[in-house]
């Protein structure tokens, strides 16, 4: 009866471990076949984020302000983000940024006036935006930055070419907007870059173009209409409202932080101005009196919410802040000035008028890894990105 019930106990635990084997066989075969795919995805996720992420992290100083020609573009985002403080730096955005996508590769062309020698010339879509491109910002800024500036560029110049269908400016003899080629205002040509870049043509230009056709096409719009995307150099740490220094209200134009610009080379800048020099600027410009002691010649100076001086009284009378900007040959209305010694010291933050989106301040959250979404979305908000 023992070495009966030992062979029973026996048998039964051969045939449970063989059950056990089984379907352990089962689950490996399973895991075999499932797992590869699973791999397969992670390895295609793993693909698109290096693609939005590689690229050199040099930040260079701006070589163009974009103001009056290529600093007229207004960019549309979604998520107002004016009480934040500091700007998003993760691609995984939580905002309330909408995009479209639609995008074909633009088959147009801009007509341009050259401004220098009176002519106008035409090129396709894509050559002007590299040249564009290439005369406001430095090739070797981070992808994430040159997309946002092509996007940027792009929405604003084809606004003005919108524009100029509707309602032509026969100042511009037919075309859609004026630029300076030779003063790298603008626009640019290859031979410019390749001059300009010497050895360094080849992989400025493959880096700068590869950023560039991966968002060619893509526009900023409201309510299904291009935004007027303006873009600068440098901030004086906030944005302006475009209100305070074009008068118009944009509800995509209001300011925000923008807090690496303080690191940038040139963020503060200082002019001085003997009494007779401001004297000769401002009655030159303005025909004014100037009379008595200097240190009466400026008062109740105004700043708005960003700081930038929204008014000045000059020899007693008013004056905008982008005004003085120019008589004085500042680079910002962001300033303050003192009369000491004989002489007139301007101390300025930023370069450029400061409405919409700084140039150094995008390459700045493109090196904190953020995208060309979460950089457009929180220069231009309350705007959809049409893909």
């Amino acid at each position: 009866m023992k070495v009966h019930q030992t062979k029973k106990k026996t048998t039964h635990t051969v045939s449970k471990s063989i059950r056990s084997y089984s379907l352990l066989l089962t689950l490996l075969l399973l895991t075999l076949l499932i797992v590869p795919f699973f791999a397969m995805g992670a390895a295609i996720e793993d693909d698109v984020k290096v693609h939005f992420q590689n690229g050199e992290n040099t930040q260079q100083t701006v070589s163009s302000e974009g103001t009056v020609t290529a600093g007229g573009t207004m960019t549309s985002s979604h998520n107002t983000l004016v009480a934040s403080s500091e700007p998003p730096i993760s691609s995984q955005s939580d905002s309330s940024t909408s995009s479209i996508v639609s995008t074909t590769v633009p088959t147009g062309t801009f007509r341009i006036l050259d401004s220098i020698k009176n002519e106008v010339f035409e090129v396709d879509d894509r050559t002007f935006v590299i040249g564009t491109v290439a005369a406001e910002i430095a090739p070797t800024y981070h992808p994430e930055a040159i997309k946002a500036q092509t996007v940027a560029a792009y929405t604003y110049y084809s606004s003005l070419r919108q524009e100029q269908k509707i309602t032509p400016n026969p100042a511009l003899k037919g075309a859609d907007f004026a630029a300076s080629p030779s003063q790298w205002l603008t626009f640019v040509t290859e031979d410019q870059m390749r001059e300009k870049w010497g050895v360094n043509f080849d992989s400025y230009y493959a880096d700068l173009t590869a950023a560039i056709d991966t968002v060619l096409g893509q526009t900023l719009q409201q309510d299904g209409q291009l935004i007027t995307a303006t873009y600068y150099a440098i901030s004086g740490g906030t944005t302006a409202d475009a209100k305070e220094v074009f008068g118009n209200a944009r509800s995509y134009l209001i300011p925000v932080a923008s807090p690496g610009d303080v690191y940038a080379d040139g963020y503060r800048t200082t002019v001085i101005l003997t009494s007779d020099e401001f004297k000769h600027a401002a009655q030159s410009a303005w025909n004014c009196t100037l009379e008595g002691d200097p240190a009466t010649w400026v008062s109740n100076v105004t700043n708005d919410t960003s700081g930038y001086v929204s008014s000045v009284e000059i020899g007693g009378e008013p004056r905008k802040g982008t005004e003085a900007r120019m008589v004085f040959g500042l680079r910002s209305s962001n300033f303050h000035v003192e009369y000491t010694d004989g002489n007139f010291t301007f101390y300025v933050k930023g370069y450029g008028h400061g409405v919409g989106m700084s140039q150094v301040g995008a390459a700045y959250m493109a090196d904190q890894g953020s995208s060309y979404e979460d950089i457009l979305a929180w220069y231009y908000p309350n705007t959809t990105l049409v893909k």
